[in-house]
């Protein structure tokens, strides 16, 4: 399993994270462009609002000032003057419309009712543009009459971190930034996920030849590997799916066929015998001779076939038991011995002196031997030696057969494990096999583990059986 660079979480908490941090330093230059767009109405608001309490401090302190003379007066409008030099005060002290005082010698230059208006406003929270100059009106007490001063001043500059978003506005951008930009940062992924996801539909619609890109190294990715691989495997288990339904097909054509003839052939002799169409009691009992071969023939087809079929059940089982090889074939050397020589067949045996122990299922393993056997006996030429060999090659025993034949297509070799495959071609002999012996000999040698192989050599075509060895410990009394 291939170790991932990086998962899909990571890389999505990672998203998440670079999203937080550009939609904060996207909020930050908005803050810092509306400060600067809103920095003279703001500044100029906060210095009206300086202004208005140096105002009302100086209205509380000529109120208390004493003796309530003009000249008490001058004296702290002279102080405030300077101590509040940055505003450019200016006082003018009006007995109705005659100029007392005037801090400055002279007049403003400035409408001060208007001035006085957009002060209230912008002192109550509406934005003015029209005048930044601040203008205000002290009622003022002397021992004779109520006079009036009249107050201006320029709005000094305040850097203040006023901005142009509230901080609940700000609030929401950046939120909106955060999935603006989360959705781009994970817009390419999301696109590979629905090209994954039309690579599935395309492959649930019979399209397997479909075939989804690999990109990156992560789960997707790995999900894309996984879903090639599935469709290929999808592939191979249909093409044998079809391969076994013509494997079906092929086999009931081809038993039908080899059962026919020997059927053919029982049913006619034995109406010959029914209607007594015969000559002697010894061409009776040729026909029913024949008939009984037949009938022979048939059952070994039957046989072979449920074999074969049996060993295609997955719910086959095998018992296992250890068993001496040298002795197993020994056994059938003087079974068959009998049967070679009738075909003028002469064994001749090379087993190692050393006891090999194998793990087999005695009763299958039998019937795999015995087929290599049968095989030897039918298509052996006659008269000839038969070789026999058992020896150890590391931990395994290999058993060989040879025989000398010459029907036998030197290029097709391999095919003889092949059902129904026969070395003649004619199948208008089912007497000599049903074509499934060698087939069942591979196929219950694999089940135990181990090979079967076939080559063939100036003549002489030779079957090898390789199985691994068990060791047996044989304990003292």
């Amino acid at each position: 399993m291939k170790v991932k660079v990086l998962g899909m979480q990571l890389k999505f908490f990672l998203t998440l994270i670079i999203s937080l941090i550009l939609s904060f330093l996207l909020v930050n230059v908005i803050n810092q462009v509306g400060i600067r767009l809103k920095h003279n109405v703001q500044n100029y608001r906060s210095s009206t609002y300086r202004l208005y309490d140096t105002t009302r401090a100086l209205d509380l302190e000529l109120n208390n000032a004493y003796p309530k003379t003009l000249s008490t007066y001058e004296g702290i409008l002279k102080k405030y003057k300077a101590n509040y030099s940055q505003y450019k005060l200016h006082f003018i002290i009006l007995d109705g419309n005659k100029i007392i005082y005037n801090s400055n010698n002279k007049n403003i230059n400035f409408n001060f009712n208007k001035a006085y208006t957009a002060t209230i406003n912008n002192l109550s929270g509406n934005d003015v543009n029209d005048y930044y100059n601040f203008a205000y009106k002290i009622p003022l007490e002397t021992q004779k009459k109520i006079m009036e001063i009249q107050l201006t001043a320029v709005p000094v500059s305040f850097k203040t971190d006023a901005s142009i978003i509230s901080t609940l506005s700000s609030t929401v951008i950046f939120l909106i930034l955060v999935i603006i930009l989360f959705y781009l940062l994970t817009l390419p992924r999301m696109r590979y996920i629905n090209k994954i996801c039309t690579g599935l539909d395309a492959i649930a619609n019979g399209n397997l030849d479909f075939k989804i890109e690999k990109k990156g190294n992560d789960e997707l990715s790995s999900i894309a590997e996984y879903i090639n691989h599935m469709s290929a495997e999808l592939q191979s288990r249909i093409a044998k799916e079809r391969e076994l339904e013509t494997s079906k097909h092929q086999l009931i054509t081809n038993v039908a066929h080899d059962i026919r003839s020997p059927l053919t052939s029982i049913i006619g002799f034995l109406e010959l015998v029914k209607e007594k169409n015969y000559k002697s009691e010894d061409e009776m009992n040729k026909y029913v001779g024949i008939s009984l071969k037949k009938a022979e023939t048939m059952k070994n087809l039957t046989n072979d076939l449920f074999m074969f079929t049996k060993l295609n059940s997955k719910d086959l089982k095998f018992n296992f038991s250890t068993i001496c090889f040298n002795d197993f074939i020994y056994q059938l050397l003087d079974e068959f011995e009998p049967d070679f020589e009738e075909h003028f067949l002469k064994f001749s045996s090379e087993l190692t002196p050393e006891k090999l122990f194998i793990s087999v299922d005695i009763n299958m393993f039998m019937r795999a031997i015995q087929n290599l056997f049968s095989n030897a006996l039918k298509y052996s030429l006659q008269p000839s030696e038969v070789k026999i060999s058992l020896k150890k090659e590391n931990d395994a025993a290999v058993f060989s057969i040879s025989n000398i034949c010459n029907n036998v297509d030197e290029s097709n070799v391999n095919m003889l494990f092949e059902r129904f495959y026969r070395a003649d071609k004619s199948r208008f002999n089912p007497d000599t096999g049903s074509g499934l012996g060698l087939s069942i000999a591979q196929n219950i040698i694999e089940r135990h583990g181990g090979n079967i192989s076939v080559r063939y050599d100036n003549g002489s075509i030779c079957f090898s059986v390789t199985l691994k060895t068990i060791r047996l410990e044989f304990k003292e009394g």
